[in-house]
């Protein structure tokens, strides 16, 4: 529909340069189509790709176990870096198997369900990867300096890292494991 609205607005200004036809009231009467910058599908993942992408972590060491298990929040809550950054202890409910999101774009708390995997992924963390430390944050720093917690940049990082480990650069970014 864009291409031919725009191909008769050509002909008839090529009409009222070349032959001297007044078709200004017809160029205003052809609508203009609504372009958004985002109207293709969103890219996703297969779940050959999200295989991939979980088996490149080395889940034997504090970090890998650490990466796996905010991964798993991207990938199976749909959470954004930030969000997955600042979960804090007190936001799980493990009776009611909940997850209290309080930091989200939308300014609101929003409880969603917690998947059986990444509640998993979270008491094998817990459990055996992190670090002491006095912070109430969920996923804290492994390196210096120690125990704090971690950025939506370290988030972002691990992703793009584990993308490139698996060899799907070509999705590289935390946004895409929303879809």
């Amino acid at each position: 529909m864009g291409v031919a609205c725009s191909a008769l607005r050509s002909y008839l200004r090529f009409r009222a340069v070349s032959c001297g036809d007044q078709t200004e009231s017809l160029i205003a009467a052809i609508p203009s189509v609504a372009r958004w910058p985002l109207d293709s599908l969103p890219k996703h993942l297969t779940i050959e790709e999200i295989d991939k992408l979980l088996a490149a972590f080395d889940r034997s060491s504090a970090n890998g176990i650490r990466d796996y298990a905010m991964t798993r929040c991207l990938l199976d809550m749909g959470l954004r870096a930030g969000e997955v950054a600042a979960i804090q202890l007190a936001d799980l409910d493990w009776r009611e198997g909940t997850l209290t999101i309080h930091h989200g774009k939308s300014r609101r708390a929003d409880v969603l369900p917690l998947p059986t995997t990444t509640g998993e992924a979270i008491v094998q963390y817990l459990r055996g990867a992190r670090p002491p430390s006095d912070s109430r944050a969920l996923f804290v720093r492994h390196r210096a300096p120690h125990g704090v917690p971690v950025t939506t940049k370290l988030v972002s990082h691990v992703t793009r890292r584990a993308f490139k480990r698996s060899g799907l650069g070509r999705c590289a970014g935390t946004h895409v494991l929303r879809h």
